[in-house]
């Protein structure tokens, strides 16, 4: 059980704290330990998202299905890319079982499959995983790269932070 802590002001670190102790070794955290981030993932894809925005790739009230077609099925047709982000979509559940999660077609074709649970748009509830998945998708879609890849090699790199994934390298 852990936690790091880096505050910057003006471009300059002016607090960096760690504390806690590795469960599985005992040894104490300390600042090269990495931490799973877990659904913060959403912030940084939106902010992935945001920097492909600024490149005119799309615009929040796009329909996904103007940039993916065969997402238009089974009442998807009017879902948004601020639909999408904002988790009022209408689709949290997608039928992609664990092991599949890496098999992007299979991922691709069950997000089209997919039925909204409510009529998006009309409330919210968290889409933890089909928010993510649709944003990889169109970005692929886009660029030929992963949110993971344009995160790695765009944001992280330009900002200097050298440990930021979304999924291990």
């Amino acid at each position: 059980q852990g936690a790091q802590l880096a505050v910057f002001q003006d471009g300059r670190l002016t607090l960096a704290l760690c504390a806690g102790t590795d469960v599985a070794t005992g040894k104490p955290i300390d600042f090269d330990d990495l931490f799973g981030i877990r659904s913060t993932t959403k912030a940084v894809t939106a902010l992935v998202m945001a920097r492909l925005f600024e490149k005119g790739f799309f615009i929040y009230d796009d329909p996904v299905a103007k940039h993916w077609p065969a997402f238009a099925q089974n009442g998807k047709e009017k879902i948004t890319l601020a639909m999408v982000l904002t988790h009022q979509a209408g689709i949290p559940r997608v039928a992609v079982p664990l092991s599949r999660m890496g098999d992007l077609e299979f991922t691709a074709r069950a997000l089209e499959m997919a039925k909204p649970e409510w009529a998006p748009g009309e409330k919210n509830g968290y889409h933890p995983l089909s928010s993510g998945m649709i944003c990889d998708e169109l970005a692929r879609r886009w660029t030929g790269k992963s949110i993971a890849r344009l995160l790695r090699e765009g944001l992280a790199a330009e900002t200097g932070v050298s440990n930021l994934w979304i999924g291990l390298p």
